[in-house]
Formats: structure tokens, sequence, C-alpha cells
């Protein structure tokens, strides 16, 4: 076995673990993106459901306001 070889076939090793690991890194950061994207997005939406939640029951008790005083004046 030569040495000179085999020291070379260790660099070209050793290249492609700091290669792979480069794309797994980056890949992981792709994903951390996505994730912080979609989770803005879903706040952004359930802000928006909160709001009209708060809406809806804000008519409601006018409604009902409504009718109460429709019933108390009878």
């Amino acid at each position: 076995r030569d040495p000179l070889w085999s020291r070379g076939l260790g660099d070209v090793y050793k290249r492609q673990e700091l290669a792979l690991k480069q794309i797994e890194d980056d890949k992981v950061a792709d994903a951390h993106q996505v994730l912080t994207t979609y989770k803005t997005k879903l706040q952004n939406e359930v802000d928006s459901f909160e709001k009209w939640a708060t809406n809806q029951s804000d008519i409601d008790t006018s409604i009902q306001l409504e009718i109460d005083s429709t019933t108390e004046s009878q």
C-alpha cells in the first residue's frame, strides 16, 4: 500500500465530510427560514381571527342589549 495515495484519499474524505457538513448546515438554515416565515404567517392569521372574534363578541353583546331593552319595555 502506498502511503502517498492513502494520505491523498484521506484528504478527499475530509473534504467530502466538510462539503457534506456545509450542505447539512445550509439545509438547516433554509428550514429555519421557512419555519420562521410560516410562524409569522400563522401568528398573523391568529391575530386576525382574534380581532374577528372580538368584533363578533361585540356584535353579540349589542344584539343582546337590544333584545334586553326591547323585552324590558314591553
